[in-house]
């Protein structure tokens, strides 16, 4: 029989299931978070073992890149993962919280459709940078929407994200959202990287 997803609306929750036997799991966390209890909830994921689907919307919770970091080391032990939706949007993550997502990201072998929502953290071209090289190293993601609007990234940013994501074969739906960053789009580069993804996405 197919398993319902479970929702968490507050951590208190979590005290009156077993996650570690839960495949479906939807965390309504946002405005409802504070930084400090992050690594309460990276604790509780390191228990989801059994876990498939998950989405974590944490969305307008003033998270810090060191919160952010205690939740991706229990997501990165989440390994049997195949659709994640992580929904950081208007935190302070930073580049510093971006580079701990790519490092843990790699370690879900099993994730196949990824939905990571970026906007508003304060990111640069170096956690662009980041991204890139570690969404290149997930080998069997093939669905992936991926919403940085409203960060710091400039053309070199944005281009190391598409020399990342052409790297990775396995990625055939592709979404993309870079609108009101600091991109001139004037530099060759540039349009040649953006081509050679959508090429990579086509075929």
């Amino acid at each position: 029989m197919d398993q319902q997803e479970e929702v968490f609306t507050v951590l208190e929750q979590v005290n009156t299931v077993n996650v570690q036997y839960l495949e479906k799991i939807f965390f309504q966390l946002s405005y409802n978070l504070k930084d400090e209890k992050a690594p309460q909830l990276g604790i509780i994921l390191a228990r989801c073992i059994k876990v498939t689907l998950l989405t974590i919307e944490l969305y307008f919770n003033n998270i810090s890149y060191q919160g952010a970091a205690a939740i991706f080391q229990g997501l990165a032990l989440c390994q049997n993962i195949i659709y994640l939706k992580l929904d950081l949007r208007q935190n302070k993550i930073l580049d510093l919280g971006v580079s701990n997502l790519s490092t843990q990201i790699i370690n879900l072998p099993k994730l196949s459709n990824l939905q990571l929502e970026l906007r508003s953290n304060f990111i640069t071209s170096k956690g662009a940078f980041e991204l890139g090289k570690g969404l290149s190293k997930c080998i069997r993601l093939s669905i992936l929407n991926i919403d940085l609007m409203s960060n710091n990234l400039k053309d070199d940013g944005a281009q190391n994200l598409f020399q990342g994501l052409s790297r990775n074969p396995s990625v055939n739906q592709l979404k993309l959202n870079l609108r009101n960053n600091l991109i001139q789009k004037k530099r060759g580069n540039y349009n040649r990287m953006k081509r050679l993804v959508l090429k990579q996405i086509i075929n």
